[in-house]
This record gives C-alpha cells, sequence and structure tokens, in this order.
C-alpha cells in the first residue's frame, strides 16, 4: 500500500500545487530525486532563528562541566550508542539528556542506574533548556534523520561547539569548523567525544564563534525577504 500511495498518490497530490517550500537544500535534492517534476517548484527557505525570549539564571553548577543533549526520545535519536559511549569513555565530565527514563530500552537502564555521571531529566522547562544551554561545554546529537535541526541553532546562539551525526541536512546548514561529526557508531562517538576533550580552550571558543557567526543566514528579515518574493512570485499564478 505505501508503494502504491508514494508512486501514484503523493505524485497526484503534489502535482496540483504551484510551489513547495524545502527547509534545505538536502531536502529539495530529496524531493526532485522523488517527484522529478517537482525542480522547477521546490523552493529553498530555512528555519528562521531569533533569540530566546526566556534568558538564562545564572550558569548552571550543578552538574559541573557536561554534554547536553536536548530533545526527545524519538524513533530517529540514537540514545542508545550514546548512552554506551559515554560510559565507554573516561572523563569527569557529565552527560545531560532531556529525555525520560521509560526512553530507553531496558538493556541501558543499568548503564544510567549505574553511572553516576549520566543524568536523564525528562521533560524540562524554557528557562531550564536556557540554563543548560548557556552552561553545556557542547551539544551532542546522535541521529538518523533530521528535517532541520533547530535545536543546533540554538546551541550556536550560546557560542556551543557542535557534536554531531554526520547528515548532509547538517552539514547543508553548519559550518564544519563549528562542528565535530561521527557516524552512528559507538566507537564513533567515542572518538568525537575524545577528540572534543582532546581540544584547547581556545579552540572550542573559535568553534563556538564560527557557529554564532553561521546564525547571520538564519535571522527572521532575511527569511521573511525569501517569503515575501516568494508570495510576490505566487501573484502571477
Amino acid at each position: 500500500i505505501k508503494k502504491l500511495h508514494d508512486k501514484f498518490i503523493v505524485p497526484q497530490i503534489l502535482s496540483n500545487i504551484n510551489k513547495m517550500i524545502c527547509f534545505t537544500e538536502f531536502e529539495k535534492k530529496y524531493w526532485i530525486k522523488r517527484v522529478p517534476f517537482l525542480r522547477d517548484k521546490t523552493v529553498v527557505i530555512p528555519h528562521y532563528f531569533s533569540e530566546p525570549e526566556v534568558r538564562p539564571d545564572l550558569p548552571e553548577k550543578k552538574y559541573g562541566k557536561f554534554f547536553l543533549f536536548l530533545g526527545r526520545g524519538e524513533i530517529n535519536k540514537r540514545i542508545d550508542i550514546l548512552l554506551e559511549a559515554f560510559n565507554n569513555i573516561e572523563t569527569d565530565y557529565h552527560l545531560v539528556l532531556t529525555i525520560d527514563e521509560d526512553e530507553i530500552a531496558s538493556k541501558l537502564k543499568p548503564i544510567v542506574k549505574n553511572n553516576k555521571r549520566i543524568h536523564l531529566l525528562g521533560r524540562i522547562t524554557e528557562k531550564e533548556k536556557q540554563n543548560l544551554l548557556a552552561a553545556t561545554e557542547a551539544l551532542i546529537l546522535p541521529t538518523e534523520f533530521e528535517a532541520f535541526g533547530i535545536v543546533n541553532l540554538e546551541a550556536s546562539y550560546y557560542r556551543k561547539p557542535l557534536i554531531l551525526s554526520e547528515l548532509p541536512v547538517f552539514k547543508n546548514i553548519l559550518k564544519d569548523e563549528g562542528v565535530i561529526y561521527f557516524n552512528n557508531k559507538v566507537e564513533s562517538i567515542e572518538n568525537a567525544l575524545t577528540r572534543f576533550l582532546e581540544l584547547s580552550e581556545v579552540k572550542r571558543i573559535e568553534m563556538g564563534k564560527i557557529n554564532f557567526k553561521n546564525l547571520k543566514k538564519y535571522t527572521l528579515s532575511k527569511i521573511s525577504e525569501k517569503y515575501y518574493e516568494l508570495f510576490e512570485e505566487l501573484k502571477s499564478y
């Protein structure tokens, strides 16, 4: 049924549109490959990013130096390999995740129970999120796929280095110099974390500055201009 849906129903629906908005060039290429007649109908307009309305309090000291996973335990998130990798490295850093215990597999629960440097916070408030982003040493995001990854921009606002799965979508929206990439294997995440820990403070600050500067591409004014141009074009249809 899914194959029939993808082959006949989706193209039929899309044949009636004038324009389709994609967040990234990667997403655009995906749709053109899947539905070739969209080539001239597809436009790339990224998410915009604006400064958070809620400001952080004093830096979070509870966890000392820590890596932050910010998000939920959806099926695409590789919490499993992150927990295993972090448990395998020797460090005084902590790992803070905004997920509940019931979002991890049973076989991984002993790791969380026995490693006092791993903290599952569950759902958090916006204020707590900003406090964590302001205080973390780096954001880490192991994932199989993302449409955009707005959390990377949220961390970039606080000039944080990023440790990410090597996805085309991330390489499309971010500067390589601000990111340490890994493939979704335990050993690869271990190596990425170790690489970060070996970086000098100067290098970490430099990575954070690169990520912050990259935000200029995603301001509300710039994205609004793209939508304005699109709406003007649609007037002719």
